[in-house]
């Protein structure tokens, strides 16, 4: 119920595409470990996205999924967690 809630809630792949800030991450979101709610990638993505969201006043989301596909992180939890 609380992950069903939670898959509803966050981004996913084809919004984060087609998000005209995050276009030019298109081609790195193929990798399945990005998108897998695994405990360790999102606990990653959740720490990324409020170290992002509290540290940079602008461009927090991309920024953030940046670093999510390099840390190789969950990126729906790094995006839903930047303001």
């Amino acid at each position: 119920m609380l992950m069903d809630r939670l898959r509803t809630r966050t981004p996913t792949r084809e919004q984060l595409a087609a998000n005209r800030y995050l276009g030019w991450l298109a081609p790195f979101f193929g990798h399945p470990k990005l998108w897998h709610w695994s405990r360790r990638g999102v606990a990653l993505g959740v720490a990324i996205g409020v170290f992002f969201g509290l540290l940079i006043p602008i461009a927090q989301i991309p920024l953030s999924a940046a670093a999510a596909v390099v840390l190789r992180a969950n990126v729906p939890a790094t995006a839903a967690n930047s303001p």
